[in-house]
């Protein structure tokens, strides 16, 4: 996430919880999958 997307840097992912974590996880999925590639097209 820190180095692919430019978003969250590495003291904002030091800060998180597990659900903070897994939610920026689950959106890092989505674009990775679905919202990416609809910015493509």
């Amino acid at each position: 996430m820190v180095f692919c997307m430019g978003g969250i840097s590495y003291s904002e992912l030091k800060a998180m919880d597990i659900y903070e974590f897994m939610e920026a996880e689950q959106a890092r999925i989505l674009w990775q999958t679905d919202w990416n590639k609809k910015e493509s097209s």
